[in-house]
C-alpha cells in the first residue's frame, strides 16, 4: 500500500514540516474477512522528480489515530534522507500494524527544505509499503539516541572545529532489556550541513564493544547515513554514547540551514517501557519529568584545534575498505518477489579483522564504517589527510 501526497502545494516557506496520515480505513486494503492487522516487511520512497529538491527528510510513525500527539505516544519505524532507497527486513523479522489501539494509523511527517521561497510547486512523494497477511516470529523497533527532539534547538554551535558527546547510561538499556539481549540490523546516522563526522558507540561493563562512523560526513550525499555492517547485539547494561562533529556550525533547529544530531537504530525484539513507551533515550531539558526509566542523555561538548581531533581512521593504517554494492542476502530475500529491487547504495565497508560473535574478547570492537564521499569532500581529503 502507499501514504503519499496528491499535489501538496510546497509553502512558499524555508522550512515546512507536513504530515500525511493514513488509517486502516483510509487504506482501504483487501484483507480477508475478520482480519485487520498487517506485517510490514519493508518499504521504498516515492520521489516526485519535479520536487526532489525540495524533500529533506521523512520520518514515518505508529500511532493512535491521525491528531497530533506527544512523542512518546507514537513510535518510529522508519526515517528517510536522500540517498536512501529504501528497506526490508529479514524473513523472521516485521512490523505489526493495526493490531493494538496504540498503532491504527501510519503517520509520514515530510520536511520541506526551500531556502529560495519559490512557489507554485507540487508534491506527491510519499512510500511504498510492502506487507504480509502473515506475523513474523520477531516484532521490530527503532531506538533513538543523541538529540531526536532536538532540545538543544536555537543553541550556537561554536565556530572551528566542535564535538558534541551524547552518553545514554546503562540504566536505560536495564530497564528495557532486563535479562534479554536484542539484535541490531541497522544504524543510521544524521546531521545537516554542517556535519563533518559522525560516530555511535556501544559499551558494556566499560568497554567499546561496537562503534559505528561516518568518517567524511556529506549531508547532500546522504543525510541520513546507512552503516554498512553485520548485525550484532546489544546487552542488558549497555551504555552508548552518540558523537557529533562539526565545522564552522548554525545553531540547532529543525530547518535544514540549523544541525541535529540522532542515530536510528533498528533493533528486535522490540522493547517498551511498563507504561507501554518505546525504548527511547533522548537529551531531555531540564524541565522533562523524571519517568523512571534511567534514559536520559548527558552531553558534553568540546572545542577542537586540530583536524587529527576528529578521530577519522579513513585514510589511516588498517583494514582495507572495500565498496559493497548491495544489502546482505537476508535483506534482499526479505523482499517480496514482485518488489523492485532496492540496493542501498555504493558505500564503501570496514570489515573487522574477525568474525563479530555475540560474546567478543576484552577489548574487541566491532566497527561499521560509511564513508560519503562528495568531489568537494575528495578534494578536502586530499588537502587534510
Amino acid at each position: 500500500f502507499e501514504v503519499r501526497e496528491d499535489d501538496y502545494q510546497i509553502p512558499a516557506a524555508d522550512t515546512t514540516y507536513h504530515t500525511l496520515c493514513k488509517t486502516l480505513d483510509d487504506l482501504n486494503l483487501d484483507l480477508p474477512e475478520g482480519q485487520s492487522t498487517v506485517t510490514m516487511i519493508g518499504g521504498v520512497p516515492i520521489i516526485d522528480k519535479d520536487t526532489a529538491q525540495f524533500l529533506h527528510h521523512f520520518t514515518v510513525y505508529l500511532k493512535k489515530d491521525c491528531s497530533a500527539l506527544p512523542t512518546l505516544q507514537r513510535s518510529l519505524i522508519y526515517a528517510w534522507a536522500p540517498g536512501d532507497d529504501g528497506w526490508a527486513l529479514p524473513d523472521d523479522v516485521g512490523l505489526p500494524v493495526f493490531n493494538t489501539e496504540y498503532n491504527q494509523a501510519v503517520s509520514i511527517e515530510i520536511h520541506y527544505d526551500n531556502p529560495s521561497m519559490l512557489s507554485g510547486n507540487l508534491d506527491s512523494s510519499g512510500l511504498k509499503f510492502y506487507y504480509s497477511l502473515q506475523s513474523r516470529t520477531h516484532d521490530a523497533a527503532i531506538l533513538e539516541l543523541g538529540d531526536p527532539m532536538v532540545t538543544l534547538r536555537g543553541q550556537a554551535i561554536s565556530a572551528g572545529l566542535a564535538k558534541y558527546d551524547f552518553t545514554c547510561p546503562g540504566a536505560c538499556s536495564t530497564t528495557f532489556l532486563g535479562n534479554d539481549n536484542v539484535t541490531v540490523l541497522a544504524e543510521y546516522l544524521h546531521m545537516h550541513q554542517t556535519g563533518i563526522r559522525m560516530t555511535n558507540e556501544v559499551f558494556h561493563e566499560g568497554v567499546v564493544r561496537h562503534e559505528a562512523a561516518v568518517d567524511v560526513y556529506d549531508f547532500k550525499q546522504q543525510g541520513a547515513t546507512h552503516i554498512q555492517q553485520e548485525a550484532y547485539e546489544i546487552l542488558p547494561g549497555s551504555s552508548f554514547k552518540t558523537s557529533c562533529y562539526y565545522r564552522d556550525g548554525a545553531e540547532f533547529g529543525l530547518s535544514s540551514q540549523q544541525e541535529m544530531c540522532i542515530a536510528y537504530i533498528l533493533y528486535y525484539p522490540a522493547k517498551q517501557s511498563p507504561q507501554g513507551y518505546p525504548w527511547y533515550c533522548a537529551y531531555k531539558s531540564s524541565s522533562w519529568p523524571n519517568d523512571g526509566t534511567g534514559c536520559s542523555q548527558e552531553l558534553e561538548t568540546f572545542d577542537l584545534n586540530e583536524i587529527s581531533e576528529l578521530g577519522r581512521v579513513f585514510g589511516n593504517t588498517g583494514p582495507t575498505a572495500k565498496p559493497s554494492i548491495s544489502p546482505p542476502s537476508s535483506i534482499l530475500a526479505a523482499m517480496p518477489s514482485n518488489a523492485p529491487s532496492v540496493p542501498l547504495g555504493l558505500s564503501p565497508t570496514h570489515e573487522p579483522s574477525e568474525s563479530p560473535t555475540t560474546e567478543p574478547t576484552s577489548g574487541a570492537v566491532w566497527r561499521g564504517l560509511s564513508i560519503v564521499l562528495s568531489l568537494p569532500a575528495l578534494y578536502a581529503l586530499s588537502v587534510v589527510l
